[in-house]
């Protein structure tokens, strides 16, 4: 899925590519050069048991701590990789303010924040992610409550369809637009 999800996004430059692999595998480098595959063993880095939203949190920790995307980019947005978006970059590229600390995705319900896209202005991210990791309940609930404080910009997509094929999420729900 992740090869055929990766070639989907050929219209993205590849040097504004990243994928964080936490099953230590990667993808073959003719889809994203090795040096943008943060690949790593989340058993070996997360902690005994984890719940999902630490190893969420682990993940994106992790990738910031190896990568200095600073250095190219204002923004970075984690987009769960079973997705497929069209125009997903050029609408991006054309929405986000600078002034953004927060990206997120349009969908979202009662007491929580869907967060299969989610965007962190670089400069914020350890201010963002002590702030998540001090917070309780998932990550869905806890970005819906960093919301509540009101610390930093948000700002919030329109809707983007997905393409087919559609896969289940944790719930068992099925997303056809974020």
């Amino acid at each position: 899925m992740t090869a055929e999800v990766l070639s989907f996004y050929s219209d993205t430059p590849r040097s504004s590519m990243y994928i964080v692999d936490s099953s230590n595998h990667g993808v073959p480098d003719a889809l994203i050069d090795t040096d943008k595959q943060i690949v790593f063993d989340q058993s070996a880095q997360c902690g005994e048991r984890p719940t999902k939203t630490e190893l969420e949190l682990c993940s994106l920790n992790y990738a910031f701590q190896r990568t200095d995307f600073g250095r190219r980019h204002t923004h970075v947005i984690k987009i769960t990789g079973k997705y497929k978006l069209p125009s997903l970059y050029v609408m991006l590229c054309h929405t986000i303010l600078p002034e953004t600390d927060l990206i997120l995705q349009h969908s979202s319900r009662h007491h929580k924040q869907h967060t299969e896209i989610l965007g962190f202005r670089v400069a914020r991210f350890q201010e963002i992610f002590s702030d998540l990791q001090s917070l309780g309940g998932n990550l869905e609930t806890r970005v819906f409550r960093l919301l509540q404080s009101n610390k930093y910009v948000v700002q919030r997509l329109d809707k983007i369809r997905v393409e087919p094929p559609f896969y289940r999420r944790g719930n068992n729900s099925v997303l056809q637009s974020l």
